[in-house]
């Protein structure tokens, strides 16, 4: 059932950069929408990167996504960390024809990679070895420095709504027509949403 229509949107990025904070953003902004944060399909205990097992965790989420989109969903999100090679193995093995991937990888300065791991919460060490790591090629690139989740979703959605076809006598509702004015509420990952303007920068 997928068709050229579809959308597969890529969010990838370092830990704690806010890519899930995003991606649940987008998410409900998007009717016939599905969503796979990579998280879910790595968690199992006791976790050991040595454990065989896991070596099939891109084909789990292939599998995951290829569902989504040969159901007919229209717009399907990945949230994942930034892994080399990974994203080859994960859109490899899918089996949905004729969607579109859209790519962006979300970066940020290491101060506020290291504020948004201390605000989360995270006992472990703040590492900066996914930040350092060069976007997938294609991708578009948003530096989430002092911008809340609100101002990256909407830039990305303008970027994402680029590629739809608009049917006619439909009207495409900007961005902040999706938002409730005033509205504001904190998140897990130190991002809060607020009324901001939309920022669109192509890069």
């Amino acid at each position: 059932m997928s068709s050229f229509n579809q959308k597969l949107i890529i969010i990838s990025g370092s830990p704690c950069v806010g890519k899930s904070a995003v991606a649940d953003r987008l998410f409900v902004l998007y009717e016939n929408s599905a969503y796979l944060d990579d998280d879910w399909v790595w968690r199992v205990n006791p976790f050991s990167f040595d454990d065989p097992r896991n070596k099939t965790i891109h084909e789990n989420m292939s599998f995951v996504l290829s569902n989504y989109l040969n159901l007919g969903f229209d717009y399907v999100f990945l949230s994942s960390v930034r892994m080399i090679g990974g994203r080859e193995r994960l859109l490899g093995k899918i089996t949905a024809k004729n969607y579109k991937t859209i790519g962006f990888t979300l970066t940020c300065s290491e101060e506020t990679l290291a504020e948004r791991h201390k605000n989360r919460g995270d006992k472990g060490e703040c590492s900066f070895e996914w930040l350092r790591l060069a976007p997938y090629p294609n991708d578009f690139v948003i530096n989430t420095d002092d911008k809340t989740v609100r101002q990256v979703a909407c830039e990305m959605k303008n970027i994402i709504d680029t590629f739809s076809i608009i049917k006619s006598g439909d009207t495409q509702r900007r961005c902040s027509d999706y938002f409730t004015p005033g509205y504001s509420a904190k998140i897990n990952d130190g991002f809060s949403f607020d009324t901001a303007f939309i920022i669109f920068t192509p890069l």
